[in-house]
């Protein structure tokens, strides 16, 4: 029998103190090819010994390592240095795991590599209470969306994306209207749920390269990646609105909400994160301005106005409204209308005095002229005329002021 080298007597002495260890060892050739795993090992990945020998490591990769992370690795245990890292690897069963591990190289008496051996340990537990801690550090407590951080974070990075590839994106704000009402008349309780409700609903229509985050308060903002056009942006907002038609659900109750959305683009509006933040915030408020319930763009990637303050003031269905408790008043007649049509109650009038009137004229638009519908510019110059009748803080809760209130606007002023 040929005399066996002096470090195949110190690899025999290691598997023998292997066999006892709690850390999963692994012994393979200057290939990598395994020529010994403990019992440790077995237990870890579900790979016994004979299933193990003779085959490479490439048997527990999860596939979720990029090439440049086993070529870093190959190039450090070849050069003779020790490799560790947290490995994200598969069992046998095909579930996942982390195992914290380091590869240590092993030479002859030349200096020549001959073996690898590896020792690791599972650190899933460890991994997910620190993944957990990350997340609780980066995201909002209560909608679990990213904060206003990791939302600066991901949009630094998105603007150096647009740049390296020159392409464009949309930052958007969305405030939620009248929402202080909401927690002074149902509760903080209820305003919790109004926030949750809105957060899950704005990413549903997002994708998973997008961000939606919170960015404090009743406030939202949004990331939507290689979307660089203003008519592409719009279609996501519009979507958006007409998803909160629907009422959520606060406390065992059905609440109406509705958003502002202000917007700007990258880099036809601004070049830098807090030029874009400062257009798209004060894009928000100009549709604020306007009522509510519909989106602006920022200055200089304006689309027409009226396709800009588009809102659906004039489309509630009236279910949405009776979830509300809010009802129409049937009977009532103009002095130019020729048939009876539904107006908004008092009630409606003094909760929200823009949106009633607005959907009774564009009501009484439709009876009277039923062929012909409303312009853009004639739905452009109502919103405005609906926001100037708000900000004068004008009340037309009785139904007989609301119909002289519009025969008057009628006889020339929404012309």
């Amino acid at each position: 029998m040929a005399r066996r080298p002096a470090h195949r007597r110190s690899f025999e002495a290691l598997e023998s103190v292997a066999e006892r260890s709690t850390d999963a060892i692994v012994i393979t050739d200057a290939r990598g090819v395994i020529e010994f795993v403990n019992p440790a090992f077995e237990a870890l990945t579900g790979f016994i010994r004979s299933e193990a020998v003779g085959l490479t490591p490439v048997i527990v990769r999860s596939g979720q390592h990029g090439e440049d992370f086993y070529c870093n690795l190959w190039a450090t245990i070849c050069a003779g240095a020790v490799f560790r890292g947290i490995f994200s690897n598969r069992r046998k069963n095909g579930e996942l795991f982390r195992e914290d591990e380091v590869i240590i190289p092993f030479a002859d008496g030349s200096g020549q590599i001959t073996h690898f051996v590896s020792a690791g340990r599972d650190a899933s537990t460890r991994v997910r209470n620190i993944d957990r801690l990350m997340h609780q550090a980066t995201h909002d407590s209560l909608t679990d969306l990213p904060d206003r951080s990791l939302f600066l974070d991901r949009l630094g990075q998105t603007l150096k994306y647009a740049l390296r590839r020159r392409e464009g994106f949309t930052l958007a704000i969305a405030d939620i209207d009248r929402f202080k009402e909401v927690n002074d008349t149902l509760g903080h309780a209820a305003g919790d749920a109004v926030l949750q409700a809105v957060g899950a609903r704005l990413q549903q229509f997002v994708r998973e390269v997008d961000t939606v985050a919170r960015l404090g308060g009743d406030e939202f903002g949004l990331i939507l990646v290689d979307v660089g056009e203003a008519s592409s942006a719009a279609k996501v907002f519009e979507k958006m609105l007409m998803a909160f038609r629907a009422p959520a659900r606060a406390e065992e109750r059905a609440v109406q909400v509705s958003l502002s959305i202000g917007a700007c683009l990258f880099p036809a509006d601004a070049g830098n994160e807090s030029a874009l933040l400062r257009r798209a915030d004060a894009a928000m408020y100009a549709a604020k301005r306007l009522g509510g319930n519909g989106y602006s763009f920022s200055g200089a990637t304006a689309l027409p106005r009226h396709e800009t303050q588009l809102t659906l003031w004039d489309k509630l269905p009236a279910d949405v409204i009776d979830e509300r408790g809010f009802f129409w008043s049937p009977g009532m007649k103009t002095a130019k209308a020729s048939k009876e049509m539904l107006f908004p109650n008092a009630a409606f009038l003094a909760a929200v005095p823009s949106w009633s009137t607005l959907d009774a004229w564009s009501r009484r638009s439709r009876e009277r002229t039923p062929a012909t519908p409303l312009s853009a510019e004639g739905h452009y110059r109502m919103i405005e005329l609906a926001a100037q009748h708000q900000a004068a803080r004008r009340r037309v809760t009785p139904e007989s002021d609301l119909r002289d209130w519009l025969d008057a606007e009628e006889e020339g002023k929404l012309h």
